[in-house]
């Protein structure tokens, strides 16, 4: 019999590995950099591995020297980092399973579930960053592996043993609030544990004893949370007000009133979002509106987990015996109640809430006590049909939210890495100084910028300093309403110094750069005639005035764009053909444009935007090729904003230099500007 049990112990663990692989391989194996990960990358190439420890002094020392360790060892190749994400999330679900086997050993069902929604909790949606998030990820995992160290020691029989198993819980239970602060309010749900078990050995003892014993057995413990606190409290100088504590419950004091009700609604708000929306918003958010084939992928893969969940349900089923634990039910929402609350406590208090998706991993800590909540609901279903239809539908929404969400970021890493192919075409060299204005396509990266400074200055100023803090020599903006009036207006240059680097933002020399569709090119837009597309953003196309072109240096070695960290180069088709051309209209090449256009012409390439054929009308306006003019009107014209884009961009050219020849302006009256 223990021989069938334990075999079986391993089926389930095998079950549950597959579960967390299944869910995430899909997109480990092609994701690239996302979002910050950029300035991280950046920052470490040009500063050194000791640029991390200065990244994070004045806030969170611990992540500073694991990113240090980190960098050390990988260099920030993303296929190695995910890869380790993936398994701190694997070791994580390994320990709730663990941690469930130790306090209820009858209820393997029950473990398996919470083990398996704790891996692919949908509501953590960060873990698409798999350096910056990294450190997020691995401390939860060893927040639940101290747990189970903390049970064992109770369980231990030999002082020696119980003082190895101890050791391991505050060592581990350290190093999660040192690289988590806000997880140091689950400690709480390490008193609640140790008041379990102590239930679970005197269960006929008065409530007064009970909670006695609990102390006694907890009390080694508390050197986990005093300790850090100590530590956080009287001897870091916190120099983020955002993480600092006293700084935050201060505003208590200030308007207790206002401040306890924000508190109550966001604690109210969170704890829904952890244990009811999680499930359902990420999906909604991730899944619809991924192409075809990712989709079914992703349907492929929730497909596989409830499979899995069936073998699984079948193993432990088989082989479970009665459970002797009669509260066990109780016991366990206790734990979640306790949690949860204790998860979300730090959140508040720093006047934060668990909302999808910026604020996601906030939700880590407490989606333990979430899990169990669920759990604990599902197994007070009378119904084993009602319950399998009810975890399978969690399950399936987690693996399709997940692998929606890897699809996303996929398509979003993609789309950033052929914007940078292409600008590299355009633009053989920046000058330092030059503040760009980027809009990706369909990527909304609000007051992520480093998401363009860290691609561009990668590419074009990629010399180590070993200095710290790194200095950017290319600098850009939000996409936040501020920071394009202020481009707008062209006021005066701010200097800034976020964390590990620092940089001037002048906005009055400003390039801007767009791509509207991903179907379309790379627009870098010169102020005398910005090709302007009718999928623009309106703010572009008012800034577009105000993009110095001068900025680009046309007479320099081009850079060369790393394929290890931007892919291979893609097929030089009618983008590529653009940007050379739009190259030698910068340049006043006129010829090298026709030339260009008999290129194109012989490879049948063609635009998806017709405004990209504005190099080539004008270089045949200029040239006298009406033959050619009147058929690329023909292309212009089928939409009006372009056809008075193509009036007003020739008939100002003389003004630049550059006149049309002669007989030029006539047909350019007649087939653009209404015949005058």
């Amino acid at each position: 019999m223990l021989k069938q049990l334990s075999r079986s112990r391993w089926i389930g663990i095998a079950l549950l590995i597959l579960v967390n692989l299944l869910v995430y391989l899909p997109s480990v194996l092609r994701l690239g950099y996302y979002r910050d990960e950029w300035y991280f990358l950046y920052d470490g190439l040009i500063g050194g591995r000791g640029i991390f420890w200065d990244m994070f002094l004045s806030d969170r020392p611990a992540r500073g020297l694991f990113f240090e360790a980190l960098f050390s060892l990988t260099r920030f190749n993303p296929l190695t980092n995910h890869l380790l994400t993936l398994l701190w999330r694997v070791l994580g679900s390994l320990s709730v399973f663990w941690l469930i086997q130790l306090i209820w050993p009858s209820q393997r069902r029950a473990a398996w579930i919470a083990a398996a929604l704790f891996g692919v909790y949908p509501g953590f949606l960060w873990w698409v960053a798999g350096i910056e998030y990294q450190p997020i990820v691995l401390s939860a995992t060893l927040m639940v592996l101290s747990f189970a160290l903390t049970v064992k020691a109770f369980q231990s029989q030999t002082l020696a043993t119980r003082i190895s198993f101890m050791a391991g819980a505050i060592l581990t239970g350290w190093a999660y609030v040192a690289l988590v602060e806000y997880a140091t309010g689950m400690e709480l749900f390490r008193l609640a544990l140790v008041f379990v078990l102590v239930m679970q050995q005197n269960s006929k003892s008065a409530f007064w004893m009970k909670t006695c014993a609990t102390l006694q057995a907890w009390w080694v413990n508390l050197v986990i949370p005093a300790g850090f606190l100590f530590w956080r409290i009287f001897l870091f100088d916190n120099e983020r007000k955002a993480t600092d504590l006293g700084a935050q419950v201060g505003n208590l004091f200030g308007d207790p009133l206002h401040v306890g009700a924000d508190w109550l609604l966001n604690f109210v708000r969170s704890a829904l979002n952890v244990t009811v929306a999680a499930w359902v918003e990420p999906f909604q958010q991730n899944f619809y509106g991924n192409p075809l084939k990712e989709m079914v992928i992703a349907i492929a893969v929730a497909a596989g987990v409830l499979i899995l969940f069936w073998a699984a349900n079948q193993a432990s089923a088989a082989d479970e015996a009665p459970a002797p634990e009669s509260s066990w039910r109780g016991e366990m929402l206790l734990l979640g109640l306790i949690g949860l609350g204790a998860g979300i406590l730090p959140v508040v208090i720093v006047n934060r809430m668990i909302v999808f998706d910026a604020y996601s991993h906030y939700s880590l800590p407490a989606s333990l006590g979430g899990v169990l909540l669920v759990t604990v609901f599902a197994a007070w279903l009378h119904s084993e049909r009602a319950r399998m239809i009810f975890l399978s539908l969690l399950l399936a929404l987690s693996a399709l939210s997940q692998v929606g969400l890897g699809s996303q970021a996929l398509a979003e890493e993609r789309n950033i890495d052929e914007f940078w192919w292409q600008v590299s075409w355009r633009v053989p060299a920046l000058k330092a100084g030059t503040m760009l204005a980027v809009s990706y396509p369909q990527i909304e990266y609000s007051e992520d910028y480093e998401t363009v400074s860290g691609p561009a200055n990668l590419i074009y100023f990629p010399a180590p300093t070993n200095v710290s803090p790194v200095v950017y020599p290319l600098t850009s903006i939000s996409l936040t309403a501020n920071d394009l009036l202020d481009t707008y207006v062209g006021r005066l240059s701010v200097e800034r110094t976020i964390r590990s680097h620092t940089f001037v933002i002048d906005y009055g020399n400003a390039l801007v750069i767009s791509q509207p569709d991903p179907n379309a090119c790379v627009h870098v837009l010169d102020a005398r005639w910005p090709d302007l597309s009718a999928a623009d953003k309106e703010a572009f196309i008012l800034i577009a005035q105000k993009s110095k072109i001068e900025n680009v240096v046309i007479d320099a070695t081009p850079a060369r764009v790393p394929a290890s960290i931007f892919g291979a180069e893609p097929a030089h088709e009618w983008c590529y053909y653009y940007q050379k051309a739009d190259l030698a209209r910068q340049a006043g090449d006129w010829q090298a444009i026709a030339d260009l256009n008999q290129q194109v012409a012989r490879l049948d390439l063609h635009p998806n935007d017709p405004i990209e054929w504005m190099p080539f009308l004008q270089a045949a306006a200029v040239l006298g090729d009406g033959k050619q003019v009147r058929q690329i009107s023909t292309r212009i014209n089928s939409v009006t904003f372009y056809k008075v884009q193509a009036c007003q961009i020739l008939r100002s050219m003389d003004s630049y230099g550059h006149p049309l020849a002669p007989g030029m302006d006539e047909l350019v009256g007649e087939l653009f500007c209404g015949g005058k």
